[in-house]
């Protein structure tokens, strides 16, 4: 029985393995920098993401059939490896940044490859494989695409069936193998969807969020707009009664500088004989004040 520190020192490193692993995954799906549109990014991570699976487990598959075979090499499992060669170099033709054809030649080859490999391996069981060419069609291609592949691969299978007619009779072995192959690359296009829906609800509360935030300051701006335009009518209001020029100007600089809360609030008159602007009536907030008969503007 593990010690409760060894049982937490195991799981550290257990979650230290796990986060190398998930760097190291983010590294080899990293898409090119020249590629600036976010959804061809990630779709060019996908197919980053789907390479690498489909290799790794082909490599299984290809393991799993020599011990099959007591450890002789088949023509299947030769073609299978080729196959693995030609599919990285179609990882690092999309890792350069070309992501379209370098995804369409990536499909276009597994569909290939599931058609021509019954007939020159003579072994039927690559005739499971057209419907993962048809997912990796439907996760990477346009729609029109997949279409064209789904009715030229019914075509195939007709043509197949008539001029090159195989049977064989399949274990579970066969099965655990197709499994093996295809089982992965939906966890992956699952990982890729479960990415793409927090980044758009990242997105969207951001979005929100800012939406708030402009709501909020364009409410407060029409609070304060609407208390100006209240702060203006009640002096107006308290001044109107107010005739004497030497006692209205004093009281609205007052009045204005405590109801808008400011800290300088002066009034010019404009003299015409002399045209200079005199300081009538000032108030401000400084310690030291001006004088209203020595500040004059020519």
């Amino acid at each position: 029985m593990l010690e409760p520190g060894t049982f937490l020192g195991e799981m550290a490193n257990l979650m230290k393995s796990l986060t190398t692993l998930t760097n190291f995954w983010h590294f080899l799906t990293r898409p090119h920098p020249s590629i600036t549109d976010i959804e061809q990014k990630r779709q060019s991570k996908l197919l980053a993401g789907l390479i690498m699976a489909l290799i790794t487990m082909s490599l299984s598959a290809s393991v799993l059939l020599i011990v099959r075979n007591n450890g002789v090499v088949s023509d299947t499992v030769k073609f299978l490896w080729m196959a693995m060669v030609l599919t990285t170099g179609m990882y690092f033709l999309n890792r350069s940044g070309r992501y379209g054809i370098s995804a369409f030649i990536f499909v276009l080859y597994n569909f290939l490859v599931t058609f021509t490999m019954p007939i020159l391996t003579a072994d039927p069981s690559w005739l499971w494989f057209p419907i993962m060419a048809l997912l990796l069609s439907a996760m990477l291609l346009p729609r029109r695409m997949t279409a064209i592949f789904f009715f030229a691969g019914l075509i195939l299978h007709v043509i197949l069936a008539n001029v090159y007619p195989q049977s064989a009779q399949f274990s579970n072995f066969t099965t655990t193998v197709v499994y093996t192959v295809i089982a992965p690359l939906v966890l992956v296009f699952m990982n890729h969807r479960i990415g793409v829906e927090q980044e758009r609800q990242q997105e969207l509360q951001g979005a929100n969020e800012a939406l708030q935030r402009s709501e909020a300051d364009l409410e407060r701006r029409v609070a304060d707009r609407t208390r100006d335009l209240k702060l203006a009518s009640d002096v107006a209001r308290q001044i109107t009664t107010v005739l004497d020029l030497d006692q209205l100007l004093p009281q609205l600089v007052e009045k204005t500088k405590v109801a808008f809360n400011l800290y300088f609030v002066s009034v010019f008159l404009y003299q015409p004989e002399s045209q200079q602007l005199i300081l009538a009536a000032v108030q401000v907030k400084w310690a030291v004040k001006c004088e209203q008969r020595n500040l004059l503007f020519a």
